[in-house]
């Protein structure tokens, strides 16, 4: 009985340590290089805030204080992309969508509306605040607060 008892309990340990292979699921935190934290106290990573869409086939992840965002088409291997032009991706919770072939991005601390056609390259062009031209913007409703 005793030796039944280390079978199976062997068997158990080596089924845990198999590697997995073709998973189809993910875990959270995902396998990213995300930075540390840059506020006072305790040294931490941070990816705060996550938000992902989907854009032409690709997932894009964004997160809080960053210095950028992820893409990945398999949701496994992720690329970092540093903006190459200036869009408020240091503030707190990113608020991400797409509206037929263009990303818009902004934080939800009353942040400038940035859009994009090319942001596995880091190209956006920052548009302003969603009230300061609403011609320009096209059926958009852009809310803060809770509904």
């Amino acid at each position: 009985m005793r030796r039944l008892g280390f079978i199976y309990l062997w068997l158990v340990i080596s089924m845990m340590t198999l590697p997995v292979l073709g998973a189809s699921t993910f875990c959270n935190p995902l396998n990213i290089d995300y930075r540390f934290a840059t506020t006072p106290g305790p040294s931490h990573r941070t990816a705060a805030d996550p938000v992902i869409v989907t854009y032409l086939g690709d997932y894009y992840l964004f997160a809080s204080k960053s210095g950028g965002y992820w893409w990945s088409s398999d949701f496994q291997n992720w690329h970092f992309v540093e903006p190459k032009t200036n869009i408020e991706i240091e503030k707190y919770a990113p608020a991400v969508m797409v509206t037929g072939d263009t990303m818009v991005y902004t934080p939800s601390q009353l942040g400038d509306l940035s859009v994009s056609t090319d942001p596995k390259r880091g190209q956006w062009q920052r548009i302003g605040h969603p009230w300061e031209q609403p011609q320009r913007r096209s059926g958009l409703c852009v809310c803060f607060g809770q509904l």
